[in-house]
């Protein structure tokens, strides 16, 4: 039989893992919580902040969201989704001017009701999802696809300048290193930027199933992990997710050692990019049971390019807290403790990490040609080179150290 994981619900997390997915961050100004809210002026609904209100953004919104939990007010509402035709949804022009407006609209903590209500009106339903950036999750035109392609459509704007272009540059590096990654579309004009990319948790416009790395590990330890990062009541590591994947009753990889090693290259290649919002639900696993997998890459931020997300990861390796602002003593160990953890051996690991650094050689020159700012340029790309010395250090250490054991 199995056991009952209780959530100890709050203000700030009122939902399990499992749904925090398909809720938009609490922030008032969030994209995505200020057109839901619109939603509910248009319909005269009024609901007190809270508990409540959260409940009822998710009836509004954790519709067709990320993943294939889906979430409705009662039976004939999910049965009347359902019936419906899904290549038939309302869809906007990736160029139309309504997206373009809400693009460069999306800067701002004082978007326009005008703005909201053309997107509202242009889209039959508005699903949300969590992460501070702002989003949407609708279907697109494409100049090449001759049909609406589902898609995350995000818009640069917030806290983090240049962020989406900095987010396509990584995906592009992603894409070199043979990595999964979903087809995408980067669209600018003036001050509106976004990044639209196809959505690889929807078949024909059905869900496929999907697990964050966060809910999997919640489930896993009998809800010990309880936030996507480490704080002094939850602590967690990589380790963690490393003995789940090899793990068979979780079902979360039908080929444990093929994803082990896909993920050491994407956290190594994280490192080297400036990607510090690794956090676990930045990591899912794709595919029913018995097919699943480590899905493919998604949200590959530079966030190192901002201060306030300066640190090497969200998400510790080994035995230590990535550090703020200079990179941590004992890297060897480090990048050592997570290959045994993935099960990788030194030769393996070694020549990952030495394909990483060949790979990503040119990448401050694909920075510089992005159209971002100099600052933010400047910024990334300084923390960034301090990692690369620190990684390629550490590799050639570990080569000198397998070198004197062999000699002995």
């Amino acid at each position: 039989a199995g056991e009952t994981v209780v959530w100890p619900s709050t203000i700030d997390k009122p939902f399990p893992p499992m749904l925090q997915a398909l809720v938009p961050p609490t922030d008032p100004n969030n994209l995505q919580r200020r057109i839901l809210t619109r939603i509910m002026e248009r319909s005269g609904t009024t609901v007190a902040q809270g508990q409540d209100l959260e409940w009822t953004l998710l009836l509004l919104g954790g519709r067709s969201s990320i993943g294939h939990l889906e979430v409705f007010e009662d039976k004939n509402r999910a049965l009347a989704w359902y019936g419906r035709e899904p290549n038939h949804l309302p869809f906007l022009d990736i160029q139309s001017s309504s997206l373009l407006a809400l693009a460069t609209a999306s800067s701002r903590s004082d978007i326009d009701l005008s703005t909201l209500d053309k997107i509202i009106d242009a889209l039959e339903t508005c699903p949300t999802s969590s992460g501070v950036m702002p989003k949407l999750l609708m279907p697109i035109e494409v100049p090449e696809s001759k049909q609406p392609v589902d898609a995350v459509v995000k818009f640069q704007g917030g806290a983090f300048p240049d962020i989406v272009r900095l987010e396509s540059v990584a995906y592009r590096v992603f894409d070199r290193l043979e990595q999964d990654v979903p087809d995408r579309w980067l669209q600018s004009r003036g001050a509106a930027v976004l990044l639209a990319t196809r959505r690889f948790d929807r078949q024909d416009g059905i869900p496929v199933p999907m697990e964050s790395a966060f809910s999997a590990l919640f489930t896993a330890t009998g809800g010990k992990v309880h936030g996507p990062w480490p704080d002094s009541e939850a602590w967690h590591d990589i380790r963690m997710l490393a003995n789940a994947i090899f793990t068979p009753s979780l079902g979360l990889s039908i080929d444990p050692k093929r994803d082990a090693e896909r993920l050491y290259q994407r956290m190594v290649a994280n490192i080297l990019m400036g990607i510090s919002d690794s956090h676990l639900m930045n990591l899912s696993f794709i595919g029913r049971r018995g097919h699943a997998a480590l899905s493919p890459v998604y949200d590959p931020a530079p966030m190192r390019a901002y201060q306030s997300m300066a640190c090497i990861s969200r998400t510790p390796y080994g035995w230590r807290v990535t550090s703020y602002d200079d990179e941590p003593s004992g890297t060897d160990d480090l990048l050592i403790g997570l290959s045994q953890a993935l099960r990788i051996s030194a030769p393996v690991s070694r020549k990952i990490v030495q394909h990483l650094l060949a790979a990503t050689e040119d990448y401050p020159e694909l920075v510089r040609a992005s159209n971002a700012s100099d600052s933010t340029i400047g910024q990334l790309l300084q923390r960034v080179k301090k990692a690369r010395y620190w990684v390629h250090n550490a590799i050639e250490n570990s080569v000198s150290l397998a070198s004197m054991d062999s000699k002995a």
